[in-house]
């Protein structure tokens, strides 16, 4: 007699599991927006917005990418998504 059972194998790349610190408020802010974003998890939000980040600096050092953002967040012409 024949199993239903079927065996799937995924290329899944490595991955590290790191901790971070961050205040009560943060986290608060965190799984709100990772929720209203239809982010599936929490880690799923910070490692899109690390990879982001990451991408940001490859261009710009810190300083500059501070500025870069401070001045698309605070931009009248960028609409606020609520």
């Amino acid at each position: 007699m024949k199993s239903g059972y079927r065996a799937f194998e995924l290329e899944i790349p490595l991955t590290k599991v790191i901790s971070i610190k961050i205040d009560a408020e943060m986290l608060k802010e965190t799984d709100f927006i990772y929720r209203k974003r239809g982010f599936k998890s929490r880690s799923e939000f910070i490692r899109e917005a690390i990879v982001v980040y990451l991408e940001i600096l490859k261009k710009y050092d810190r300083d500059e990418a501070k500025k870069i953002l401070s001045s698309i967040l605070s931009s009248s012409e960028i609409p606020k998504k609520r």
